[in-house]
């Protein structure tokens, strides 16, 4: 089944052998979209009480479907091949391209043709680098005073160097026994330093 330059007759007829759909959509190029609504009847969209009359002349083409939808963290590549993962805050068809144009978290408005849907993997490097970034920091910038979670334990930072963090066991009754040095990718910060702590006193 043709998909571009189609009739009113050949859509409804499309319609009938299955080929389109509740919710399908067509542009005619000009700024006027029609939609397939639950009656399977055709109208104008944004005009729900207006159908589409059998006189009705023009061409349309199909509108495919976007592969995005909203909240997704999408991959974009801006006009200096610069990239950031980002998150996808709204989406339209542009008539006269029959082209979706995507809302992008600090970008604005961008053509397909510069996004991609992200990997699971650049997704959780993306919201680590939010995490820190939110405290002023570079990703894994655990800072003396620190407290961290490993496995089941919190622990309190008391040095760092490039790729190493030392700790104690948090409140732990015998601290000398209880130094660990860890890789930073090992752990997970749980309270920052600048996070105001009240001690109980007896």
């Amino acid at each position: 089944m043709i998909t571009k330059g189609l009739s009113r007759g050949e859509i409804l007829i499309g319609l009938e052998q299955g080929f389109f759909k509740e919710g399908d959509e067509f542009s005619n190029g000009f700024g006027g979209v029609i939609f397939i609504d639950d009656t399977l009847t055709l109208r104008w969209k944004n005009d729900s009480e207006y159908v589409l009359c059998a006189v009705s002349q023009g061409r349309y083409d199909l509108i495919e479907k976007s592969q995005f939808k909203v909240g997704d963290w999408v991959y974009y590549t801006d006009y200096d091949m610069k990239t950031y993962i980002v998150k996808l805050l709204n989406y339209h068809i542009c008539p006269r391209k029959n082209d979706f144009e995507y809302q992008l978290e600090n970008f604005g408005w961008r053509y397909e043709s510069f996004i991609r849907k992200a990997t699971d993997g650049e997704i959780a490097v993306e919201k680590q680098r939010r995490f820190w970034s939110k405290l002023g920091r570079e990703v894994n910038g655990y800072r003396l005073g620190d407290i961290c979670r490993w496995k089941d334990l919190l622990l309190e930072v008391e040095y760092v160097d490039q790729d190493n963090v030392w700790l104690k066991v948090f409140n732990h009754d015998e601290p000398e026994s209880c130094g660990v040095c860890l890789h930073k990718e090992e752990l997970s910060l749980f309270i920052p330093v600048e996070t105001p702590r009240f001690e109980m006193k007896g």
